[in-house]
């Protein structure tokens, strides 16, 4: 089985025809799933599409995958850039996170290197660029945590170490790990960060940025499905 996190853009997707909606108890909660043959997938976000960054229960998603035989798992992100060279509108494949602001959350005890996993995300890479002629292979995320927005004095100090900037995948991807799972990010750039362009960010231009991408995303996702 694979496993999807993103967003809305992955209700009506060939890859969960004739699935169904399950709710799985796990040590942390429960989880929603939407289940098809090979495919299950979360909506980071809820049912309601209305948790914010947060409050996302990570360890629940990730135990509901294991414990529907997951092996890898993809998580489709939206981010904001740092640098104007990086347009909004792009497609980039981190190869590499920064976050200070979360812990080991199955085991305290437990240490681990974080990373990607480099058969996953080597597909995200070649299925990508079928779809996307200019996708940006590799390149740091920051989080922050969220749910606001950053300073424009905040977002010049991030700039100088990462090259985008979002509030989730970092923390889902390293509790991937914990829970063993193979997971790597595809990252839809849908806004300039605060001050690195002269417009003023806003929730609805992220969210209508994110849909010009959501074809692209779905594509790559799909292809990459069919090679594992």
């Amino acid at each position: 089985m694979i496993g999807v996190i993103g967003g809305t853009l992955f209700c009506e997707v060939d890859f969960l025809k004739n699935s169904v909606i399950e709710t799985v108890k796990t040590s942390f909660g429960d989880a929603v799933i939407q289940k098809s043959e090979k495919v299950i997938f979360i909506n980071r976000h809820g049912v309601d599409k209305n948790t914010p960054p947060h409050l996302i229960n990570h360890p629940a998603h990730m135990e509901a995958f294991r414990k529907n035989g997951v092996k890898y798992v993809i998580g489709a992100c939206s981010v904001g850039s740092l640098h104007s060279r990086f347009k909004v509108g792009s497609i980039l494949i981190p190869d590499d996170y920064i976050n200070f602001f979360s812990s080991t959350v199955v085991n305290e005890a437990k240490f681990f290197t974080p990373s990607f996993s480099k058969h996953l995300r080597e597909l995200l890479v070649k299925c990508g660029k079928k779809f996307c002629e200019d996708i940006i292979d590799g390149g740091v995320y920051f989080q922050t945590k969220g749910p606001r927005f950053e300073t424009k004095a905040e977002i010049r100090m991030l700039s100088q170490f990462a090259d985008v900037v979002g509030m989730t995948m970092p923390q889902e991807s390293s509790t991937a790990q914990e829970f063993d799972l193979e997971y790597a990010p595809i990252c839809s750039i849908d806004n300039y960060a605060n001050g690195v362009s002269n417009y003023s960010i806003s929730e609805d231009d992220v969210r209508k940025f994110s849909k010009l991408n959501a074809d692209k995303i779905r594509n790559i996702v799909s292809a990459v499905i069919s090679a594992l």
